[in-house]
């Protein structure tokens, strides 16, 4: 009888520390154990419960959870390691394999299938090879028992009450989704002896336990999940631009939870406690240690210092789904119903999430290359043509401001002629793609320049595409028609200002702040240029001829423009009409008290002086004067890359300047640092005068000619004197 209560005690040891135990972190087995209660203490007339204790551990390896039966001190970081977290959704399903007069059977050694064993789940359950689950093998029941089945709630804990005295197997047959496998089937006795440990390491059996609690654990997968930031002008996602600097808060949905709500969502921090941001050459930021389950980036904003042109989706809401992948690595997918869907993406393991922004890109026409450039030349009649290009950012439709500046200088725009198309406008499509004014959008005098207003609910079907704003524009004179703008190297610049919501989510009221606002600008050029001419008496260095006048024409393509002199007139002032025809640009210039004759605001090209009236006691000149205006000038763009008080110059012009011409000089010799300069210097040489008929002239040549008649009267009366004496 000793004997058999001593084996009795062994088997109720083995059975506490078999059923029960952690695979990874098992108590120790006792080297002795002493003599176990006798099973002839059971209250049979008892129920039992199994109570599932379900946590997620990352680092589990030397943890120390006793496998005794009793309920733990989970806040025990020796037990739970920090990170521990209770998996809600974890289902169990339990099967009872030993009835409770079997169960007293086996513990007293009188049961003879297990008198020389004990049992093991693989005589009751069998694993599925395709995906590793397991499941009750057929025709196991005892007393025609079901399975009964509890899903672990959001503490992890998963209650069966109520049981009958028995053996039973417990199998996971839902995991939650940071598990990459069920936990292994294990047995547990309803009753289960209790174990105490003294002093001495020594273990004793000590009491019969109903209630039992058991923590299994499953293998969790985790893994890094990186988020990429980047920038995109338009919808032109294929050359978008890694963005650092954005801040991103972490959230992680509690297991079985409404999302819906957002007590339901815990956030991750990171080492010090707070947002994750982007940074380095891709934008990136990468979390580790993710578990699967369903997770969402909200975005904040710039980090101090980090501010750019890009649209800040402040409040957005990035949401993907982290499932497990082989060699305990995560993968990321974006929920089917996900908001902002087409404002990121989730696959592999990156979650990449864009920011829109506009752009503008202003250009001059350049009649000499006929296209539109950064920079042109013309004259102070020309009708200037500019045509900007406006980008609209994909997430337009939840702006609040949009408007375009034009702020010329030296310039005068037509506000009149502004139309916008949504295509390059030519013969076929000028009305079709022209966007409607006053409705689509409005345009008010500024100035010089204007403003152009968009209208955000009707633009919007433009969003992600180019916009381009054509119109006209002319050199700014005084009140006497003279050039008011510049001929010098700074030329006569038009600026375009965009301004635009940096937010999408601007509080009602405030879209003027400055702070919710962000401007890009951008220039083109326009340069005008001087004709200087010195008019001289007989040389060049001969003293100034004062009110001398000329007619200045320019040359032109023959037949090109309407204005052009007629040939036979052309032919009369001393043109050359063969290939060439000739458009007057100012008559009647007049040389000053130096003889000289300034005119600004011409353009490049060949320029003609026909001489109207000239000094008296000279010569008109027999043909007009050439004078060529070829004049080299460059701008060096400098791109800028800066952003600053919440503005983007894209093009500083003001950098470099590549100088054009040569210094013109005064009279006095003083430089009178006014580049863009043509000098020509025309003499004009003393005539041959015809005498007047009645004047002076004629009295003196006819006396003379009476006085020399007498004379050879007298030489004659002399000769005859002479003869007749001889």
């Amino acid at each position: 009888m000793k004997l058999k209560r001593f084996l009795t005690g062994v088997l109720s040891a083995v059975m506490a520390l078999s059923v029960c135990a952690l695979p990874a972190a098992a108590a120790d087995v006792a080297d002795t154990t002493t003599t176990a209660p006798s099973t002839s203490t059971i209250d049979t007339g008892k129920k039992g419960s199994i109570t599932i204790h379900k946590y997620l551990m990352e680092n589990i390896k030397g943890t120390k959870a006793p496998n005794n039966g009793e309920a733990i001190n989970t806040t025990d970081k020796t037990v739970f390691p920090e990170g521990a977290k209770a998996a809600s959704g974890a289902q169990f399903t339990i099967y009872q394999v030993m009835s409770k007069d079997d169960l007293i059977k086996y513990y007293n050694g009188e049961l003879e299938k297990y008198k020389n064993s004990t049992p093991a789940y693989t005589e009751f359950v069998e694993e599925n090879p395709a995906d590793g689950t397991y499941k009750i093998k057929a025709g196991v029941t005892v007393n025609g028992s079901a399975g009964t089945s509890e899903t672990t709630n959001t503490d992890g804990v998963a209650e069966f009450k109520g049981l009958e005295l028995g053996l039973y197997v417990v199998i996971e047959t839902k995991t939650p989704p940071a598990v990459t496998k069920a936990v292994t089937p294990f047995l547990v006795s309803v009753p289960m002896t209790k174990v105490e440990t003294d002093a001495n390491s020594k273990k004793t059996a000590t009491e019969w336990l109903y209630d039992i609690h058991v923590y299994p654990k499953n293998s969790t997968a985790t893994g890094s999940v990186t988020l990429m930031k980047k920038g995109v002008i338009g919808n032109d996602t294929a050359n978008a631009t890694p963005l650092a600097g954005v801040e991103f808060k972490l959230e992680h949905l509690k297991d079985g939870q409404d999302e819906t709500k957002g007590d339901n969502w815990e956030q991750i921090k990171n080492g010090n406690g707070d947002y994750f941001t982007t940074a380095g050459t891709d934008g990136s930021v990468t979390i580790s240690g993710l578990n699967p389950g369903k997770y969402r980036f909200t975005e904040i904003g710039y980090a101090t210092g980090s501010e750019n042109k890009f649209i800040i989706n402040n409040g957005a809401k990035y949401v993907f789904e982290v499932t497990a992948g082989g060699n305990n690595k995560v993968t990321v997918s974006k929920p089917a119903d996900a908001n902002n869907n087409g404002d990121y993406k989730a696959e592999g393991d990156t979650v990449t999430v864009y920011n829109y922004a506009p752009d503008v890109d202003k250009q001059v026409y350049n009649t000499k290359e006929s296209n539109y450039k950064k920079v042109a030349d013309c004259g102070i009649d020309d009708t200037i043509k500019y045509q900007v290009k406006v980008v609209l950012p994909e997430n337009f439709n939840n702006l609040k401001k949009f408007i375009l500046t034009d702020t010329p200088v030296g310039i005068v725009d037509d506000e009149n002629s502004v139309e916008i198309y949504s295509k390059l406008p030519d013969a076929s499509n000028s009305q079709e793609a022209k966007l409607a004014k006053g409705t689509d959008y409005t345009v008010k005098k500024n100035g010089d320049g204007f403003i152009v207003t968009f209208e955000m609910g009707r633009v919007g079907e433009y969003k992600g595409q180019t916009l381009f704003v054509c119109y006209t524009a002319k050199l700014k004179t005084n009140e006497d028609g003279t050039l008011a703008g510049t001929t010098s190297t700074t030329g006569n610049p038009n600026t375009i200002d965009l301004t635009y919501s940096n937010k999408i989510d601007i509080t009602q009221g405030k879209e003027d702040d400055d702070e919710n606002k962000s401007h890009i600008k951008d220039d083109a050029v326009v340069y005008s240029f001087e004709i200087d001419v010195t008019k001289t008496a007989d040389t060049i260095n001969g003293d100034a001829l004062p009110g001398v006048k000329f007619d200045l024409y320019k040359q032109v393509e023959k037949g090109k423009d309407a204005n052009a002199l007629k040939d036979t007139t052309a032919k009369n002032y001393g043109f050359d009409t063969t290939s060439a025809s000739y458009v007057l640009v100012k008559s009647d210039l007049t040389t000053d008290d130096e003889g000289k004759i300034s005119y600004k605001g011409l353009a490049n090209g060949t320029y003609w002086l026909r001489e109207t009236k000239t000094v008296d006691g000279y010569n008109l000149l027999a043909s007009p004067v050439k004078v060529e205006l070829n004049l080299s000038y460059k701008l060096t763009w400098e791109e800028n890359k800066g952003y600053k008080n919440n503005t983007l110059v894209k093009h500083d012009y003001t950098q470099k300047v590549e100088d054009f011409g040569k210094k013109a000089t005064t009279t006095t010799g003083a430089d009178r640092n006014t580049y863009g300069i043509a000098s020509a210097n025309i003499v004009n040489k003393k005539g041959f005068q015809l005498p007047v008929t009645g004047g002076f002239g004629t009295l003196l040549f006819s006396g003379i000619g009476v006085l020399l008649v007498l004379a050879g009267v007298a030489v004659l009366f002399s000769m005859k004197k002479k003869n007749d004496r001889a």
